[in-house]
């Protein structure tokens, strides 16, 4: 999914830039998942509730279902907002391109936060 409207009006409602957007299945309600640079959102699909901000230093590892193409398991740490499970388990049909932008996120906020640098 990809248009610069919806990426800028997402970006708006959540005041924070939006990489990347996903349909995401949990429990069997469906939500929108928001890849942003320091941490992922989770938006009902109504657009009208943002459900949990997850910080990616609260990412401990993603799970992926071999068996299955669709689903992945994104654990949690201790210190995440209570009102986050500590394991999100979700079904989506693009698994393999959220993972990827998720890596991509996720590395370049460990280097923000660490202030690594590699030059």
């Amino acid at each position: 999914m990809h248009s610069n409207a919806i990426y800028d009006s997402l970006s708006h409602i959540l005041q924070s830039p939006v990489i990347y957007i996903a349909l995401v299945r949990h429990n069997n309600d469906e939500y929108f998942f928001c890849v942003g640079n320091h941490s992922f959102f989770i938006i009902d699909s109504q657009l009208n509730n943002v459900k949990a901000e997850v910080f990616y230093a609260h990412v401990e590892r993603i799970i992926l279902d071999t068996s299955k193409d669709k689903l992945l398991l994104i654990q949690l740490s201790d210190n995440k907002d209570s009102g986050v499970p500590a394991k999100l388990i979700l079904d989506t049909e693009n698994r393999y391109f959220l993972v990827e932008q998720l890596k991509s996120a996720w590395k370049t906020d460990y280097m923000f936060r660490l202030g690594m640098n590699f030059l």
